[in-house]
């Protein structure tokens, strides 16, 4: 398998949405699916995820890892190139396993409790089903999921969906390819769209996408970037658990313009301040 065909999700930017989740532990929002990481080949820094449905009916979930969904980063290029397996949505039917070198899942929308939408990786497992898969990625950074959420009613659906070209130049930067995401962009795409459980934090990266539930050309609608608060409230997470070197200079930077611009309320700096002042978090 080359190193083409190896999903890389992994993203460094930020802020990151759902901050609290950013350094705990694995917390599953659904009742069956089951999601553990292993070292596949940690010299090249490539991890095995595997997906296990411990319940009799089939499931479709999404999964919170590393601050944000796994898929969310640079799916644009993924289903532009064969060698990934990934495609859109088209049915709801379980995984098929062709071995975890080859396994990949597709990718849908998926609309969240507050109304916005992102492209993710959906995966779905008949009752009793285990299936894995490899994410490249991991040299100088440790695995960390954080939560399995159901999705639902799926719609087959005809979307116009526009991507940030930006994605595709952080995945050539990251990877020294020179790899295209799909074209046009925007584009008229049939997919099963998906709504999040109510529990399923929105995390969105900082990209500009474009949505239109219909297809293209239309109004297409920008995906709301992170909250500021979000940033804040990890800033105060990360001093309050002594994990000093998750901030860098431009979250700090980038904390204090969000203060002073007038995007967060009063009550939410008060908030904030009383949390890095006290450390109260949420320890008891």
């Amino acid at each position: 398998m080359s190193v083409h065909g190896i999903i890389r999700d992994m993203h460094p930017g930020k802020p990151r949405a759902d901050v609290k989740a950013r350094l705990s532990n694995l917390v599953s929002q659904s009742q069956n699916v089951v999601v553990t990481w292993e070292w596949y080949d940690k010299g090249q820094g490539i991890i095995k995820w595997t997906f296990t449905n411990t319940g009799k009916a089939q499931e479709s979930v999404i999964l919170l890892r590393n601050g944000y969904y796994f898929g969310g980063a640079f799916w644009p290029v993924y289903v532009a190139n064969s060698e990934f397996g990934v495609t859109w949505m088209n049915g709801v039917k379980p995984l098929v396993d062709n071995g975890v070198e080859n396994n990949a899942p597709p990718i849908a929308p998926v609309t969240f409790s507050n109304g916005y939408t992102q492209v993710l990786f959906v995966f779905t497992l008949s009752g009793g089903q285990t299936w894995s898969m490899l994410e490249g990625g991991f040299n100088n950074v440790t695995p960390q999921p954080q939560g399995v959420y159901t999705v639902g009613n799926p719609v087959l659906q005809t979307w116009c969906i526009g991507y940030d070209p930006q994605r595709v130049k952080d995945w050539d930067s990251q990877t020294g390819t020179t790899l295209q995401g799909y074209s046009p962009d925007p584009e008229t795409i049939t997919t099963v769209v998906w709504q999040a459980s109510p529990g399923a934090p929105y995390d969105a990266l900082p990209f500009n996408d474009m949505y239109c539930d219909t297809p293209c050309p239309c109004a297409l609608q920008p995906a709301p970037q992170p909250a500021c608060l979000e940033l804040l409230e990890y800033i105060a997470i990360a001093v309050e658990t002594g994990n000093f070197s998750s901030i860098s200079v431009q979250d700090i930077i980038n904390a204090v313009e969000c203060l002073f611009t007038g995007h967060v309320s009063f009550k939410d700096r008060l908030k904030i301040a009383v949390k890095i002042l006290f450390m109260r978090g949420d320890k008891k």
